[in-house]
C-alpha cells in the first residue's frame, strides 16, 4: 500500500517538517559520492555502538564472517572506524538525517510528507521538533540496548517516522488515506481509514525489515516498533492532558474514489 494523500489539511505552514525533509535530502546527496568517502560520511555522522564505549577515537575492528568461513584471499583483516565529526552524543541525532539505501529514503521522506504536517499541526512547531527527535533518539537506544552489532553503523529515520505514524493513529484515526494498492496483477486506488492503513503498513514494514540482513543498516524492525509505540504512548498521553492542538473540523476535504 502507497499512501498518496489524506483527507485532512494543516492550518499552518509546518516548517520543521519541510525542514526536516530538506536536510535529509542534503544529507542523502552527501552520500552519493564515491563509495569511500560516502561510508566515511556515514561512520562520520552515523552511531557505532562500540564508539558509545569506547570514546570518540578512532577504533581499528577485526572482519570475521558470520558463517565461520575464512575471508577471501587479499581482503583486509581489520577494519578502521574513524572518529566522529561531532560529539559521541550528537551523532545520535545526526544519524537520522543520513539514510542506508535509496528505498529506505524514497520511503521514510514520502510518509513523512503525507504524514508528517498534521502531527506538526497539533504538536506545534517546537512540540513536534523535540517529538521527532525523541522517537528517532529512542530508537539508537533500543538498538544498544538491545546488543546491536557493536562495529556497525547505525543510521536512518525510520524509527521517528514510526513515531510520526504513530502519533497520526491516536489524533487523527478517522482521516482517510487515499491509497495505491497492487493486487493480483492490476492496481486499485481506494481510501483507506488510517485506523486500518497504519497498523497494517507498520505490520507488513516490520516483517520486511525483519527479513533484511544487517551491515550499513538503519534500525532493525524492533526498534521501529519502539518508535511506532512511542508515538502512539506520547500522542495519547499529550491528547488526554490537553496540551495538544484541538482537531478542526474545517481541515477535512472530500476525495473521491478512483
Amino acid at each position: 500500500m502507497i499512501p498518496i494523500r489524506d483527507n485532512v489539511r494543516a492550518e499552518r505552514l509546518c516548517v520543521i517538517n519541510y525542514s526536516i525533509l530538506a536536510i535529509c535530502v542534503l544529507g542523502f546527496a552527501a552520500q552519493c559520492l564515491t563509495k569511500d568517502q560516502g561510508r566515511n560520511l556515514l561512520y562520520r555522522f552515523g552511531v557505532v555502538p562500540l564508539r558509545v564505549v569506547e570514546g570518540n577515537v578512532p577504533l581499528k575492528v577485526r572482519l570475521i564472517t558470520t558463517d565461520g568461513t575464512r575471508l577471501p584471499p587479499g581482503t583486509a583483516l581489520y577494519r578502521t572506524i574513524p572518529r566522529a565529526a561531532v560529539p559521541v552524543e550528537a551523532t545520535f541525532v545526526t544519524s537520522l538525517f543520513l539514510q542506508p539505501n535509496w528505498l529506505l529514503f524514497l520511503t521514510n521522506l514520502w510518509f513523512l510528507a503525507v504524514f508528517g504536517d498534521n502531527v506538526e499541526d497539533r504538536f506545534g512547531h517546537l512540540g513536534y521538533a523535540l517529538f521527532v527527535l525523541f522517537c528517532g533518539v529512542l530508537t539508537v537506544m533500543l538498538y544498544l540496548f538491545t546488543g546491536g552489532s557493536p562495529a556497525t553503523v547505525l543510521i536512518g529515520a525510520s524509527g521517528a517516522v514510526a513515531g510520526v505514524l504513530g502519533a497520526y493513529l491516536v489524533l487523527l484515526p478517522h482521516a482517510k488515506i487515499e491509497s495505491w494498492v497492487p493486487m493480483s496483477g492490476r492496481s486499485d486506488w481506494l481510501l483507506i481509514p488510517a485506523v486500518w492503513f497504519l497498523p497494517v503498513w507498520a505490520f507488513l514494514q516490520f516483517v520486511g525489515m525483519s527479513l533484511v540482513p544487517v551491515d550499513v543498516s538503519g534500525a532493525p524492525w524492533w526498534t521501529q516498533l519502539g518508535g511506532f509505540a512511542a508515538g502512539i504512548s506520547m500522542a495519547w498521553s499529550l491528547n488526554i492532558f490537553g496540551w495538544l492542538k484541538p482537531p478542526s473540523e474545517q481541515r477535512v476535504v472530500q476525495l473521491a474514489y478512483f
